[in-house]
């Protein structure tokens, strides 16, 4: 949908999608003096980074972070929490990996592969077949998968103060609730002015166009499965979206649970627990178990 304008000629912008992608896009454009309107369907702008006040709690939703400060980490085997040891000696002599793994932790190290001669064959390989060439299946199943999916890179701190800042920077040019359903690109080669024209609804019962905006240009940030919903045609006609790949986004829950100090009978060392794939049972495929510091009794 990108088409050729020339620069500076750009004097109104709109953003679809108030993510965090689509406000640092939006406070970008307007530091250089251009006109933005961020669209978002939802009530409020930040997409999954957000904070929650309830009950007198205040937590993050959003990136996940593994805190360099917290030393004791566990993953589940054999259906109880067992510590990560800290270092390789540790390891050697914990019971997280059977006998059969530990020798493989330190032959592949002394048997690594010249990167001259490396088969390109392994050229694509994924990570889990990488470490298990390297290191064994086990390793894989309780070192690798857990951490490749329960943690992701972020920091929980002040999350949504970054989205809450670019939000206000907005003003009255963030519109909530606003569910853009169509883009028309009606432009020519002599002028690039208003050649966006958006349709959007503010009531989402009924989902009916209730407004209608000019722009010189579009900049797309929603979700994929969002995008395939929208109606958009290029001078007159209809422009097919079948190049978007289909992408498969996963139901992820989260749940927040919040005991009084005196319930609780043993101290809660630890940034938590990680639960391998293997150890996955009934069904319910629960990544991990995070715990955090008492802050109120």
């Amino acid at each position: 949908m990108a088409e050729s304008i020339k620069p500076g000629s750009v004097k109104s912008v709109a953003v679809v999608g108030g993510g965090v992608s689509g406000l640092a896009a939006a406070y970008k454009l307007k530091s250089q003096g251009i006109n933005v309107t961020v669209f978002e369907a939802e009530e409020k702008a930040g997409g999954k980074l957000r904070s929650v006040s309830r009950d007198g709690l205040i937590w993050d939703e959003g990136a996940n972070k593994m805190p360099i400060s917290q030393n004791k980490r566990y993953v589940v085997k054999d259906g109880a929490p067992t510590l990560i040891p800290s270092n390789p000696i540790a390891l050697i002599a914990s019971s997280l990996l059977s006998t059969k793994s530990k020798p493989l932790l330190w032959r592949s190290p002394a048997h690594r592969s010249n990167q001259s001669k490396m088969s390109t064959e392994y050229s694509q390989e994924s990570v889990r077949e990488f470490f298990q060439r390297h290191f064994g299946e086990e390793v894989v199943e309780y070192l690798v998968d857990p951490f490749v999916a329960g943690t992701s890179a972020g920091d929980a701190d002040s999350l949504s103060r970054l989205t809450d800042m670019l939000s206000k920077d907005l003003g009255d040019d963030l519109k909530l609730k606003s569910k853009v359903l169509s883009l028309s690109y009606n432009g020519d080669d002599i002028s690039s002015s208003n050649n966006w024209s958006l349709s959007y609804a503010t009531n989402q019962k009924t989902g009916e166009p209730s407004a209608h905006q000019s722009f010189d240009a579009v900049i797309m940030t929603a979700p994929l499965c969002n995008v395939k919903e929208m109606k958009i045609k290029t001078c007159g006609g209809p422009f097919i979206l079948d190049f978007i790949p289909k992408i498969t986004y996963l139901p992820l829950s989260v749940v927040i649970t919040a005991y009084r100090k005196q319930n609780v009978k043993r101290p809660l060392e630890g940034f938590g627990v990680l639960v391998p794939t293997k150890e996955q049972q009934n069904g319910l495929k629960t990544l991990g178990k995070h715990c955090f510091k008492q802050l109120t009794t």
